[in-house]
């Protein structure tokens, strides 16, 4: 006996076989906001939290300018450029591979890259730890890419 429908068939399925992770709670399409900084999740702690939002308060940036975005894998990073739109995208700890993403940049050195500019930088641990590295980031990387 076969199903007349594909809906004749929805009843063996009454839960989520699947959720993708790097599109829940990401914003609404197009969030206008100008600065989407990305590191993966196991970099945030309520320190590294406070310091991004330092930074982003360094660079002139208000809550409503920038978006905080854990990412678990690197390919997770188009998918995210996509729904947000950003001007500008701070990768920390984050290396850019596979989908096109064929390119080892120094870190702190800004590029630009399919109409954005991306600042790929140190991850959030390491800068917590390091003075040097926070003052390098803002040196050759923060101020030449927000013309501070």
């Amino acid at each position: 006996m076969s199903p007349e429908s594909p809906e004749d068939m929805l009843f063996l399925y009454k839960e989520d076989l699947y959720l993708l992770p790097d599109l829940q709670d990401a914003g609404p399409q197009g969030s206008g906001k100008k600065v989407l900084a990305l590191f993966p999740g196991t970099d945030l702690t309520p320190e590294t939290q406070a310091m991004l939002e330092r930074m982003m308060n360094a660079c002139g940036l208000g809550p409503g300018d920038y978006h905080l975005q854990e990412v678990s894998l690197s390919h997770q990073v188009s998918s995210f450029l996509t729904r947000f739109k950003p001007e500008k995208a701070i990768l920390f700890g984050i290396h850019l591979q596979g989908e096109g993403w064929q390119m080892q940049r120094p870190v702190n050195q800004a590029f630009r890259f399919a109409g954005m500019r991306f600042l790929p930088a140190e991850s959030l641990g390491a800068l917590l730890g390091s003075n040097e590295k926070k003052s390098a980031l803002w040196q050759i990387g923060l101020k030449p890419l927000f013309d501070k």
